[in-house]
């Protein structure tokens, strides 16, 4: 394909209003002057005032996770398991806790509003002004570059992503790579190479790897255009293969839990296609002036599916259509309907086939997730027909400022706010565990969660009622501890015990993983569970839960495959008695096969210390057996008793047990990731080659 980069260069010359692709010093400053302003005027008044920045995703995940990052950090101890959630789920792995991204880390010395509005400006700023360095590398005159910049960093897409920062920092970063994509093709300096793998590794370290992925689309298509397709090939293969080996440390250990988890396995086409775009809403949100009013699609979530660039925008990539610029934006028209074809998902009959020839898309989902490719077009596009527009100078800064007030408009409806009190304020019921039973495992009933709605007299005391009543993951954010948990990346095996437990109140796995307290609207009086508390929600004891670390000295050996299925059909079965291995743990471990125990002998084990990455538990018996601890096993687990390290066996289907012998113990629980130190090595070796490399080349 002919170099679309000369073409640009000629638009260049032979237009008055392009300027040299260089930026100096005072036109920098200019533009990061006025993004400054710009991102302040989006997003200063939730800086400032009593309101700011909310939705259910923010309080329901992303701040607990920010409450419990700064409390481990607090105790000195980094998160790398999460013991509030899913009865233990690792924390690091969960590529969305983003924990090598400097900007999580605001939250450690400011509260959460604060750190969120601050990180939506600086994005906004950093995505403004190195998708003004991208343009005015493609040859666009510094207005031309501004109205792409002012449209990539705040239409409609971009800005109500503020409700999944994940999303929202990985976004920001995609014109860097594509400008030092540009610089790699202009000059074949390896150094751009790297500077482009350095900013992916960051997006990687974002915590959105959908994003991820269409970057490195965005980024060969485009690569296509301007240069043969092997060279394409080496120069993506080389970006891309150096950002894996300096995020090896997130990458790995993900991986690892991602292959474990509900998402990888799936639930179906429909799980798949889960928000896709109805064209007939795509339409609407296209062409329709949604200022002052917000539209909701039937597509699904508003910040999933929604998207708005306004018709000024419309107008100017339709006016860059021209034969004169054809050549110049026909790349990013192939980016744009590209988007819009994989946002309709299930809606394109062709998308199911897809699926097949990408499987990872169906592990990703959302296909309205790729408007980003959408939005990124468009304001390159619109960048084009900005500088079609023969006007003076003063009307297209005019025409300018109509585009900044129409985003605006929009992004008073599609960003929600709620008084910082909701954040803030601590509930009855969370006062209330944290006086009594601090340390014990809660859940919400299976019936509340499905059918829980906000109650209150107004929007502040709906959200705090809501709050209190600990829906999943509240109780984290406070220290609690739950059954249950609001997140995609949970393992597959407790997904099937949470299944069992939501059959019947009844079920013994509430009891085998300790679940002392039950919420719930309505009375539950066929469990026998005792009522402590009245009040928004009902709390209920449960008198027949087991304690969160035990003893026992019989074994009960099967296949895994029929452990669910044979305590569902012995529910009497006592889990204080006997312990239930699986047949291939038997094969791993040479010390299962004790002896049935005529007696049970006597025991005792209290949990000496809880901490996010450590447990230590002491324990006396007089016969052999296990200390079983109540807890999600996961490999990444190792144990010590009295100093010397033992194997932690996968006991109860997904529980934690460690062999003892009679004695007192001092039994201690470690957990670093799966694969952790390996990941921590290659990104360690691939940052030294980086600066080794890079200094090599800066001395020649």
């Amino acid at each position: 394909m002919k170099n679309i980069l000369s073409c640009f260069t000629g638009a260049s010359k032979n237009n008055d209003s392009l300027d040299d692709s260089k930026i100096t010093v005072r036109e920098s400053a200019f533009v990061l002057g006025a993004f400054l302003v710009l991102a302040c005027f989006f997003w200063g008044r939730y800086l400032i005032g009593q309101q700011t920045l909310f939705y259910d995703t923010l309080f329901r995940l992303f701040f607990p996770n920010a409450a419990f990052v700064r409390d481990s950090l607090s105790h000195l101890s980094f998160p790398f398991w999460n013991p509030h959630l899913y009865s233990g789920v690792p924390f690091l792995a969960n590529i969305k806790s983003a924990l090598f991204y400097p900007a999580t880390y605001l939250v450690v010395f400011m509260d959460f509003p604060t750190a969120l509005v601050l990180n939506m400006w600086g994005h906004s700023v950093l995505a403004g002004c190195v998708m003004y360095a991208f343009s005015r590398e493609l040859g666009l005159s510094k207005p031309g570059a501004m109205a792409t910049s002012v449209v990539y960093a705040f239409n409609g897409f971009f800005v109500m992503h503020y409700s999944f920062p994940s999303q929202f920092y990985s976004y920001a970063w995609l014109p860097l790579i594509l400008l030092f994509g540009v610089k790699y093709q202009k000059t074949s300096n390896f150094r751009f190479v790297l500077y482009a793998s350095i900013v992916m590794a960051f997006q990687v370290f974002a915590g959105h790897p959908q994003f991820v992925i269409y970057t490195v689309l965005i980024l060969v298509v485009f690569l296509l255009s301007v240069m043969p397709w092997k060279k394409t090939v080496l120069l993506t293969g080389g970006v891309g293969g150096v950002a894996l080996l300096l995020t090896s440390v997130q990458w790995i250990p993900a991986l690892n839990l991602i292959f474990k988890s509900t998402r990888f396995h799936g639930q179906g086409i429909d799980w798949a296609t889960a928000y896709s775009l109805h064209p007939v809403e795509f339409a609407v949100m296209l062409l329709g002036p949604l200022w002052n009013q917000y539209f909701v699609p039937q597509s699904g979530d508003p910040h999933i599916v929604g998207f708005y660039v306004g018709l000024p925008v419309l107008a100017l990539c339709g006016f860059g259509l021209s034969k004169v610029c054809w050549r110049q934006v026909r790349v990013f028209w192939v980016l744009v309907c590209l988007g819009v074809f994989l946002s309709f998902g299930k809606y394109i009959f062709l998308y199911e086939w897809v699926l097949g020839f990408c499987p990872w898309l169906g592990v990703l989902r959302f296909p309205a997730q790729s408007l980003f490719m959408v939005c990124f077009g468009l304001s390159v596009a619109a960048g084009f027909g900005f500088d079609r527009l023969n006007v003076g100078k003063k009307v297209k800064w005019a025409f300018l400022g109509i585009i900044v007030m129409d985003l605006f408009l929009f992004s008073l409806k599609g960003i929600s706010s709620v008084d910082r009190t909701v954040y803030e304020a601590c509930t009855p019921l969370t006062d209330y565990f944290q006086t009594n039973g601090k340390g014990a495992r809660l859940m919400m009933s299976p019936r509340t969660r499905l059918q829980h709605t906000r109650r209150g007299k107004n929007e502040t005391q709906a959200w705090l009622n809501y709050k209190d009543s600990l829906v999943p993951n509240m109780g984290m954010a406070y220290g609690l501890y739950d059954a249950d948990g609001y997140e995609e990346l949970r393992f597959q095996t407790y997904e099937q015990i949470l299944g069992e437990m939501g059959k019947d109140p009844l079920s013994p796995w509430l009891n085998v993983f300790s679940v002392r307290f039950i919420l719930s609207f309505w009375d539950i009086p066929q469990a026998g569970f005792r009522l402590l508390k009245q009040g928004l929600i009902k709390v209920f004891e449960n008198p027949h839960v087991l304690p969160r670390a035990y003893f026992v000295s019989d074994s009960l050996i099967m296949d895994s495959k029929d452990i669910l299925s044979f305590v569902a059909q012995n529910p009497e079965h006592d889990f204080s008695r006997q312990v239930i291995f699986s047949k291939k743990q038997v094969k791993r471990t040479q010390n299962l096969h004790q002896p049935h125990q005529e007696q049970p002998g006597k025991a005792v084990v209290h949990v000496a210390r809880y901490l996010t990455n450590f447990v230590e538990l002491h324990a006396v018996t007089d016969v052999p057996g296990w200390v079983v601890l109540a807890d999600t096993y996961d490999v990444g687990w190792t144990g010590r008793v009295n100093g010397e390290k033992v194997s932690i066996l996968q006991a109860n289907y997904i529980q934690r047990a460690v062999p003892v012998e009679p004695g007192h113990h001092v039994i201690e629980l470690t957990y670093r990731p799966p694969f952790f130190f390996l990941g921590a090595w290659l990104s360690f070796i691939g940052f030294v080659l980086c600066l080794v490399v890079l200094r090599r080349k800066n001395t020649n």
